[in-house]
C-alpha cells in the first residue's frame, strides 16, 4: 500500500479552513483556493491509479458509476444540509405564493438532488441551499473525466512531457477567462441563457468544465511529482523551494487586494490569478520536505483533513444560520463580525463529529441487518 501524503492532507486542510475564514466574514480571497482543492484531488488520484489502471472502469456507464461513487458517500450530508434552507425557501413562498416561485423552487430543487446545479448558467442554481454544493456536482464530473485524463498522463514522456500539458493548461485556462465575454453575448444574442450578472463568474470558477482543467493539471503535476519523489533534496533546496512556494502568493495577493485590472475581473480574480503560485504549492507540499511545510503538517491539520469533506458541506449553513439567529436575537453587527467565525468554527466541527458518529452507527446497523 502507498504511503499516504500527510503534508497534501494538511495543505487540503489549510485551503479548507481559508473558505471557512472567508465565509466567515475574514476577508482572505477564501475563493482561490478552490483550485487547490482540485488540483490537491488530481495529485491524489494520480497517485493512487497511475500504476493501478486495473481499478478504473472501461466504457461510458462504468465510468459514470465510478465517479457516482465516489461522490454519493456524501450524499446523505448533502441531502440533510440542504432541509433548513429549502424550509426557509418553502416559507418565502407561502409567504408570497406565485407560480413562477414555486417553479423556480422546484427547478433547483431537481437540479440539486440529481446534482447537476453547476452545469445551470446561472449562479442562484449552482448555491441553491448550500452556497458550497455546486462543488460537490462539479466534483463528480471531474471523476467522471479522470480514466480519460490518466491516459493522457501515462502517454506523456516523463516529466518534461508533464510540464509541457500543465503550461498548455494553464494558457488555455487564461484563453477562456477571455472568452467569458465574447461567449456570454453570443449565448444571449441567441437566447440561450438568461443573464443573471454572474455569466463570469458561474463560468470560470462553477462550470465543470472549466475546473477540470484545475484536476487536469493536478494530474499532470502528479506525475512530475511522481517522477521526482525518489531523488532527495537538500534541506537547503527544501528550504528554497518553501520560501520560493510563499513568495510566489506575493504577486497575485498584491494584485487582489490592491490594483485594478483586468486580472481582478470576474473572469480571472477566482482562478486563472492564483493558479501558478497554487501550482507551486501542490507541488511543495507534495515534497513534504521544507521547514515551512513540515511545520503546518501537524496533528491540527490533519484532524481538519479527516473531516474536512464533512466541514466543507457543512460550514457555511452553519454560519449562515448563525448569523441569523444572532441577527434576530438583536446582537451588535460589530460583535458578530468577532463571535461568529470562532463560534462556527467550533460548531462545524461537533457537527462532523456528530455526523460521523451517527454514520457510523447507521452502517453498523445495515451491517447487521
Amino acid at each position: 500500500m502507498k504511503k499516504r501524503l500527510d503534508s497534501l492532507q494538511a495543505l487540503k486542510a489549510l485551503a479548507c479552513l481559508i473558505v471557512f475564514a472567508n465565509h466567515a466574514g475574514i476577508p482572505c480571497a477564501g475563493t482561490y483556493t478552490m483550485c487547490i482543492f482540485f488540483m490537491v484531488s488530481g495529485l491524489t488520484m494520480v497517485y493512487g491509479y497511475l500504476d493501478r489502471p486495473d481499478r478504473l472502469p472501461s466504457g461510458f456507464v462504468g465510468t459514470l458509476r465510478f465517479a457516482a461513487k465516489k461522490v454519493l458517500k456524501l450524499y446523505p450530508l448533502y441531502i440533510l444540509c440542504m432541509l433548513p434552507v429549502m424550509a426557509l425557501d418553502l416559507l418565502d413562498v407561502y409567504r408570497a405564493p406565485s407560480a413562477e416561485a414555486l417553479l423556480f423552487f422546484a427547478k433547483k430543487l431537481v437540479a440539486s438532488l440529481f446534482l447537476v446545479q453547476s452545469w445551470v448558467p446561472d449562479s442562484r442554481y449552482a448555491m441553491a441551499f448550500n452556497g458550497v454544493a455546486w462543488f460537490l456536482s462539479t466534483t463528480m464530473f471531474l471523476y467522471f473525466c479522470f480514466p480519460f485524463i490518466l491516459r493522457l498522463v501515462k502517454k506523456c514522456r516523463g516529466s518534461g512531457g508533464a510540464l509541457i500539458w500543465v503550461l498548455a493548461l494553464v494558457v488555455g485556462q487564461f484563453a477562456l477567462g477571455f472568452a467569458a465575454g465574447p461567449i456570454e453575448r453570443f449565448l444571449l444574442r441567441h437566447s440561450l441563457i438568461i443573464a443573471d450578472g454572474k455569466f463570469a463568474y458561474w463560468f470560470t470558477y462553477i462550470f465543470p468544465p472549466m475546473r477540470v482543467i484545475d484536476f487536469a493539471i493536478g494530474c499532470f503535476v502528479g506525475l512530475i511529482f511522481l517522477e521526482h519523489r525518489e531523488r532527495e533534496l537538500s534541506p537547503r533546496a527544501a528550504a528554497a523551494l518553501d520560501i520560493v512556494t510563499v513568495l510566489a502568493w506575493v504577486p497575485p495577493v498584491y494584485i487582489y487586494w490592491c490594483t485594478d485590472s483586468f486580472l481582478t475581473g470576474e473572469a480571472f480574480r477566482y482562478t486563472q490569478l492564483f493558479m501558478p503560485a497554487s501550482i507551486l504549492t501542490v507541488y511543495a507540499y507534495a515534497r513534504g520536505l521544507g521547514p515551512v511545510v513540515r511545520l503546518l503538517t501537524n496533528r491540527a491539520t490533519l484532524f481538519i483533513s479527516s473531516i474536512s469533506s464533512d466541514f466543507f458541506l457543512l460550514h457555511q449553513n452553519i454560519i449562515r444560520f448563525s448569523i441569523l439567529f444572532l441577527s434576530m436575537a438583536a446582537v451588535p453587527f460589530s460583535a458578530i463580525r468577532v463571535i461568529v467565525p470562532v463560534a462556527c468554527f467550533v460548531l462545524t466541527v461537533i457537527a462532523c463529529l456528530i455526523w460521523a458518529r451517527l454514520e457510523g452507527f447507521v452502517k453498523a446497523r445495515l451491517k447487521r441487518g
